[in-house]
């Protein structure tokens, strides 16, 4: 294990560096989404990326919400189906060993 000071500086140049390249990665697919509009002549994709770049502080945040709100209802939906299917296979696995006795 890695710890101590070097192990913090570590992770957060780690941290740093692949929030970066996640930013620019969102700044090239904005690029790349005007382009494909602009050559199509989409009307109605410019207006909606004109307003994305206009969205204020209360709806980014509302829009942050609701991502955490379905990770975590996505997250909740997964334990849900472990525990049902874990209670399921130690049935079975208690079941057998009570057989063999």
């Amino acid at each position: 294990m890695v710890g101590g000071p070097g192990g913090g500086a570590l992770g957060a140049f780690a941290g740093a560096a692949s929030g970066e390249v996640l930013k620019s990665e969102e700044e090239v697919k904005e690029a790349v989404a005007k382009v494909e509009a602009l050559t199509t002549g989409d009307v109605q994709k410019m207006v909606e990326l004109g307003l994305n770049e206009h969205k204020g502080w209360f709806q980014k945040t509302i829009d942050g919400i609701y991502d955490v709100l379905m990770l975590g209802a996505l997250a909740s939906v997964m334990y849900f189906i472990f525990q049902f299917w874990y209670g399921r296979h130690f049935v079975n696995k208690k079941l057998k060993t009570d057989n063999l006795k």
